[in-house]
């Protein structure tokens, strides 16, 4: 599944949204006295799409986190599939920020100010880039390596200039 693939649904989903023909609740986020971790819970149903089903992710210390995806057919409940959705949860968060963008921020905005170099931010990134032709990137984390590897490895990526910064001023100071 491509980034654009994924922004089309993403922009479909939030127009059913606001349609009334899809529907979701807030996160559910269940911590258990004595774990370290937490568990949540997204349930959403799309009368267009013509299926329901819940998101599970579990996050744990370590940063270590799984995805699971389970999708029901609103006739009969029956299970539909069952997906890993580590990378649909990325690609997700992606395509939102690209909806964002291309929704909220001026058609001119060219300079991208982020604070965090994880993977998430990777596809936040990405997701901005495949709406506007950005000629800046501003990348703040506070570790100084994850910054400098952030700026390298999506230089490959994108067609603009990445620059690792020293502080979260520095990265929106400026920025569109």
């Amino acid at each position: 599944v491509s980034l654009e693939d994924v922004i089309d649904s993403v922009t479909r989903a939030y127009r059913q949204l606001g349609s009334g023909t899809a529907t979701d609740v807030p996160r559910e986020n269940v911590r258990v006295s004595g774990l370290d971790g937490s568990f949540k819970s997204l349930p959403g149903a799309s009368e267009t799409a013509g299926a329901g089903g819940f998101f599970y992710t579990g996050g744990f210390p370590g940063d270590a986190a799984t995805m699971t995806t389970l999708v029901y057919d609103p006739e009969d409940g029956g299970l539909q599939a069952v997906i890993e959705s580590d990378r649909l949860s990325w690609l997700r968060t992606g395509a939102t920020s690209a909806v964002a963008t291309e929704h909220c921020a001026r058609s001119d905005a060219e300079i991208l100010g982020l604070i965090g170099a994880g993977t998430y931010a990777e596809s936040q990134l990405l997701g901005v880039a495949a709406v506007r032709d950005l000629d800046q990137v501003r990348v703040y984390s506070p570790t100084p390596d994850s910054r400098q590897g952030f700026a390298a490895r999506l230089s490959r990526q994108v067609d603009t200039t990445i620059e690792a910064v020293g502080s979260a001023e520095a990265a929106v100071g400026g920025a569109d």
